[in-house]
């Protein structure tokens, strides 16, 4: 099964003009409350087909192309999709483990933000990723820049190129 979890600013705007106001929320705020409250819905959704030991992948890529998924899905402006999640059974032999999460030293700060050991951390997460060949068959391409062979690419890397569409500085 392959849910997608939507923000819907429509349905608010639809409610406030039948009620006869005009709607004066076009804001950061609704946009983040709006895009929470779908990945809350996932988060659900996803603890619940676990607890029933179904495997589950949140997919993010959805988001890759707005305007395709939006029409395949015949959503009216002002709603989108946050996530996909794929829910089933897993394959014996396919799975690698759970993927491993950034360190909790990288990810929770006690009463100030940290980057002590950021570094460290980020360096020992990224080996694992490679040891784990994560990203094997899923590199990010930059436009006009030839592949690196013998280069590690691990989540540092992967990481960069999703966040970039200019070259190296």
């Amino acid at each position: 099964m392959f849910l997608i979890f939507c923000a819907d600013i429509f349905r608010l705007k639809y409610v406030t003009s039948m009620q006869g106001y005009k709607f004066a929320a076009e804001t950061l705020e609704m946009f983040l409350l709006s895009t929470v409250d779908a990945a809350l819905a996932l988060q659900n959704a996803l603890v619940a087909a676990e607890s029933l030991s179904l495997g589950t992948v949140p997919v993010g890529s959805i988001r890759n192309d707005p305007t395709a998924v939006a029409d395949e899905l015949g959503l009216p402006q002002g709603v989108y999709a946050v996530a996909g999640l794929a829910i089933g059974y897993e394959r014996e032999g396919v799975r690698r483990g759970l993927k491993p999460r950034l360190p909790e030293q990288v990810t929770v700060h006690n009463e100030t933000y940290s980057t002590t050991n950021l570094d460290k951390c980020l360096n020992e997460y990224d080996q694992t990723m490679i040891s784990r060949r994560t990203y094997d068959g899923r590199r990010v391409s930059l436009a006009g820049e030839p592949e690196k062979h013998g280069m590690e690419y691990g989540w540092c890397e992967h990481t960069a190129r999703r966040c970039t569409t200019c070259q190296r500085r």
